[in-house]
């Protein structure tokens, strides 16, 4: 795990997008042919806390169970999370499976009351894929047609 003493401000899939660029560049360049599972902890002004990296998987699957995504926030007490994976690929069209953990842990955070911000499919070097932004109704909203992109719509 990984707590920065740079805190960062995570209004946007963008704002994710820029931050994991950078952090991708000092940590683990040489290790993207497999997906990576992260989640980054946010505190109520959706300010960074953490940064844990859940798993390593395949060069297409990545393996994790909801308790190994809020493990750590739960340990830190943060109210939000963020989870990330990359596709290699750089494809960052979800499949079945990572629509069917992202509304898994919507679920569990709900449960946990700590809620999933986002779930963000990463495809390098500057393409994403946001849950929330295509999928809202996971979150019990409706699409929003101006499609926001930030966290608050």
């Amino acid at each position: 795990m990984i707590i920065s003493k740079k805190k960062v401000l995570i209004q946007s899939p963008d704002d994710i997008l820029k931050f994991f660029s950078t952090f991708l560049k000092k940590k683990h360049k040489d290790d993207l042919c497999r997906e990576h599972l992260w989640v980054i902890g946010l505190n109520t002004k959706l300010v960074s806390v953490f940064v844990d990296l859940i798993t390593i998987g395949t060069a297409n699957n990545v393996f994790a169970s909801p308790k190994d995504v809020f493990r750590t926030a739960v340990k830190y007490g943060v109210p939000g999370i963020v989870v990330i994976h990359n596709h290699p690929s750089g494809d960052v069209k979800p499949g079945r499976k990572d629509f069917k953990f992202t509304e898994q842990l919507v679920i569990c955070g709900r449960i946990l009351e700590i809620e999933v911000i986002d779930s963000i499919v990463i495809g390098f070097p500057n393409f994403y894929y946001s849950f929330r932004a295509k999928h809202p109704s996971l979150w019990g909203k409706k699409k929003n047609r101006k499609n926001k992109k930030n966290f608050s719509g």
